[in-house]
């Protein structure tokens, strides 16, 4: 059967949702318009916007996948609640910043509302408690990205629930102080798909990057920045087991010598990013040899003359 015209135009606009191809078009006619507009406001990022605005775009959008309004200005609770009762179609919900406004309630209601929700990023939400994991993960098994840096209200054993969402591939928990060796690596056997793990001032051990190393073979972004207690044995494991690696940061590991360095230069072909800042144990020798196209963080802090 032969497509009636806004349908057919939808069709090949979808096929053109793709940088900025398609803003000309909502200019063409009304007709256009309305079969364009839905395609490019299924994505918004916002800043310095109040509840008011919030609220309006929750009801108008109510077909939205993708909304980020991370540090975004002058916004409460009220706004978060919207968003749950009227963006059924949301994929991607951004609400970082809003330290006293996030609050385990509000997870709940949008984790209720959005059982396919596939992103969620409530980083500095210093009011989440355990509960608030524990209705993320029940609600939201199939979460690919979760982002919890300087969540402090949550503990070890909450943490650990994160496991239950195994198709995770993007997981953020910076200064997570609670977070053990055990939890570490149950999430790690439990979500081997992992690409993105940002474990920066986590208080973990070799013991927990072994398991990484030997879990998530598809890792490509790895920070360790400020984790005091690795050292050169993991992290060879992580070079010789990950070899998709073209990020990681060991500034601060005290424990990282020149050694680690050859074995990182053998097995990680694809490295674009090396951070070494504060690590006191390697020359600037070996890494003029090993990796003199590389970008080196905190090159500059290395001990001169070694």
């Amino acid at each position: 059967m032969a497509l009636a015209l806004p349908e057919l135009l939808k069709n090949v606009f979808n096929f053109l949702a793709k940088d900025n191809v398609l803003y000309p078009t909502l200019l063409v006619s009304r007709l256009w318009s309305r079969c364009t507009g839905p395609i490019l406001w299924g994505r918004i990022e916002l800043i310095g916007l109040t509840d008011h605005s919030i609220t309006k775009i929750a009801k108008k959008c109510d077909k939205l996948q993708f909304l980020d309004i991370g540090f975004g200005g002058d916004i409460t609770g009220k706004s978060f609640c919207e968003i749950a009762r009227s963006c059924n179609g949301l994929k991607h919900l951004g609400i970082s910043g809003y330290r006293n406004h996030v609050t385990d309630s509000i997870v709940h209601d949008i984790a209720r509302s959005h059982p396919n929700l596939q992103s969620i990023d409530i980083r500095s939400s210093s009011r989440l408690t355990d509960t608030a994991i524990y209705t993320l993960t029940d609600l939201c098994p199939n979460l690919r990205s979760l982002k919890l840096e300087y969540c402090d209200g949550i503990n070890d054993i909450a943490i650990r629930k994160i496991a239950h969402c195994r198709y995770l591939e993007h997981l953020e928990l910076y200064s997570i102080k609670a977070l053990s060796d055990k939890s570490m690596c149950i999430i790690a056997r439990s979500c081997p798909d992992i690409q993105y793990l940002n474990l920066q001032f986590c208080n973990i051990t070799d013991k927990a990057v072994e398991e990484i190393a030997l879990s998530c073979h598809n890792l490509k972004h790895l920070d360790l920045f400020g984790a005091l207690h690795i050292s050169d044995s993991s992290i060879s494991k992580i070079a010789k087991m990950c070899p998709n690696i073209i990020y990681l940061d060991l500034g601060y590991t005290d424990l990282i010598f020149d050694r680690t360095l050859k074995t990182i230069a053998e097995y990680l072909h694809s490295l674009e990013y090396l951070g070494l800042k504060g690590c006191r144990r390697i020359s600037q020798k070996i890494i003029d040899m090993l990796f003199p196209d590389l970008e080196i963080g905190g090159y500059y802090s290395l001990p001169l003359g070694r």
